[in-house]
């Protein structure tokens, strides 16, 4: 094989670990919303994220000194930006997707944040100018569509999510796309281990004032072991290995094909939620992940311009 052949070898390499790594992540998302379920009906939101959080950072800082020998750490390092996505993505997605989630059922919250391909890929290619091919925008427009669909068909019971609780994971979904179009410039800078753990630390401090308020007006009551093991859940695997995992496909893939397997965490969680919850699961639900799945891989391909 000569040298190009080498390098599209090893680009199609990475771009596979890449995708691998965004499926395990978004894995695991679904099954987040269950534990975030089972931990708030103990724990109130903002604790709730400042527990999981003190947990991920002390993870993800012994990662970094571990690994601290071979990564050069610059003095150049660019606070600010590594601030405003631990702001953006931890100081504000986590609550407000907790503060939904005491309002709508774990499936309605997950559909509903698989507006974030939709928001991410506009935002993308608005400030990173990155091309929209027609294979992503027909990707993005059929899972919006499948989303569309499951929130609409949201069943009876458990299914029925408030119109605030709706609204407050619809702003997560804005969040996390700010997050996702601001982590792109910078995961490509440095390792990715370092934008996760000092993202992390950052947003994990600006939640202490919050966390205590709760505390103080409302008290942290006696927490029983199924609710430790969410919070330990949320994390070690659903936090730390996450933003690991995710911020290492960043490097990879464009942020706004990152945003479309986003898509995928809807899935397991309608399947999670009627398996553990009692919520609802419908054939029209089951349709609209079917166009989820869909239009992931359509936005996947390359080579429609």
């Amino acid at each position: 094989m000569n040298e190009k052949q080498l390098t599209a070898a090893a680009d199609s390499a990475n771009r596979i670990s890449a995708i691998v790594a965004m499926v395990a992540v978004m894995l695991i998302f679904g099954f987040t919303f269950i534990a975030i379920k089972v931990a708030l009906r103990e724990i109130r939101p903002f604790t709730l994220a400042l527990l999981r959080f003190c947990i991920a950072s002390a993870i993800l800082l012994s990662l970094l000194g571990f690994a601290r020998r071979a990564i050069e750490l610059r003095k150049g390092l660019p606070w600010g930006r590594l601030g405003l996505m631990g702001l953006i993505g931890v100081t504000v997605f986590f609550p407000l997707q907790n503060l939904g989630l005491v309002y709508t059922s774990a499936s309605e919250a997950s559909l509903i944040l698989g507006s974030i391909p939709i928001l991410t890929a506009g935002l993308s290619a608005l400030f990173l100018k990155e091309r929209l091919t027609l294979s992503r925008a027909i990707g993005v427009l059929v899972s919006g569509a499948g989303v569309a669909l499951v929130v609409l068909e949201s069943g009876g019971g458990a299914g029925r999510g408030s119109l605030l609780g709706n609204f407050l994971i619809l702003a997560a979904a804005l969040a996390w796309s700010l997050y996702t179009i601001i982590g792109r410039g910078v995961s490509q800078q440095m390792p990715h281990i370092v934008v996760s753990a000092f993202s992390t630390l950052a947003g994990t401090v600006a939640l202490v004032p919050f966390a205590a308020y709760e505390c103080w007006r409302y008290g942290f009551g006696p927490i029983s072991s199924q609710t430790w093991l969410a919070v330990l859940f949320l994390g070690i695997v659903a936090s730390a290995s996450t933003f690991f995992l995710y911020n290492y496909a960043l490097t990879r893939l464009e942020a706004g094909e990152a945003g479309v397997y986003v898509n995928l965490a809807p899935i397991v969680t309608v399947v999670g939620g009627a398996l553990f919850l009692g919520e609802s699961l419908s054939v029209c639900q089951l349709l609209g992940g079917a166009f989820v799945l869909a239009g992931v891989y359509l936005a996947g391909r390359r080579g429609l311009s």
